[in-house]
């Protein structure tokens, strides 16, 4: 790589964090729902970054300043679209880019039990749905479960469900239900173990994000909130991704049999980055296969 290339590549991957780190910022200090879309794609950037600098041979210096040009320009465009329309001629009041829906866990409120209630039915249905054959499903991992025929799409119909019931568990912590927060919790165990969808416990960070985003703190606070916040989400969804390959029954096991702990040391090689590289590597891949099409 040459002393240019270096810095191309090097000065591009910055200048998109910068623009990333700045907007995020900016829409979080003011309290706009889009800002975790800042957050998201900033994530994504640090994983894909942090994966070039430990392999590089992946891909060619000449395909990253490409790509990070091609990202640069997306994330200018989409910056300028959401300013044209939160701070431009074409901002609405009141709009639901500015005011984040109201908390169901700030007072104990009739609908807020009844939101409680119907996801922890949802959460019984979707656990039904997944032992409708019997419990022999516990041995099998969630890409056996995933290979099963499923004629009446039910097994959709229950990550659906997962989704929604998952988010509901950190209202139900809020709100100290500590009935529908067990159940919950052991709705949300079973079922990620047996569709093996880690992401569906994003919907449990993007409802503690919502919380401390509306919560009245000074912006300082906010941020090391969310940087620890986000230190142990991510821990947890590289865990997940190992976890997940032993299935409940294969969980169960390996923790009544003291097992657990040398079968994660067997399979520390599974943690990496969490499989989240793979997109950005894709993007590569496909710019380089069509390299001509690009200026």
């Amino acid at each position: 790589m040459t002393t240019a290339e270096l810095f191309s590549v090097h000065g591009l991957q910055i200048t998109n964090a910068v623009l990333i780190a700045a907007a995020f910022v900016w829409s979080f200090h003011r309290q706009r729902l889009y800002s975790i879309l800042w957050g998201a794609l900033g994530a994504f950037h640090f994983v894909a970054y942090l994966d070039l600098l430990i392999d590089p041979s992946f891909t060619t210096p000449d395909i990253v300043i490409r790509g990070q040009g091609i990202i640069l320009l997306g994330n200018v465009a989409l910056l300028l679209t959401l300013l044209l329309f939160d701070q431009g001629p074409l901002s609405i009041e009141p709009s639901q880019l500015k005011r984040p829906p109201p908390k169901l866990y700030g007072v104990d409120t009739p609908a807020a039990r009844r939101y409680l209630l119907v996801m922890a039915a949802g959460a019984a249905v979707a656990m039904a749905i997944q032992f409708k054959d019997g419990l022999s499903v516990v041995n099998t991992d969630w890409i056996e479960q995933r290979s099963i025929a499923d004629p009446y799409y039910l097994r959709p119909l229950s990550t659906m469900i997962g989704f929604a019931c998952f988010s509901s568990l950190w209202v139900a912590i809020r709100k100290k239900q500590v009935a529908i927060t067990c159940l919950l919790a052991l709705a949300v165990f079973v079922l990620f173990f047996l569709l093996g969808s880690r992401a569906m416990f994003t919907t449990i960070a993007g409802a503690i994000y919502l919380d401390l985003l509306t919560t009245r703190i000074k912006l300082p606070s906010k941020l090391t909130l969310l940087a620890m916040l986000s230190s142990v989400g991510y821990s947890m969804h590289v865990l997940l991704r190992v976890l997940r390959g032993l299935g409940l029954g294969g969980l169960i096991s390996a923790a009544l049999t003291g097992n657990l702990g040398a079968w994660l040391d067997g399979h520390h090689g599974m943690l990496g980055l969490g499989g989240e590289e793979g997109t950005y590597r894709t993007f590569y891949y496909v710019i380089d296969k069509d390299y001509q099409s690009y200026p």
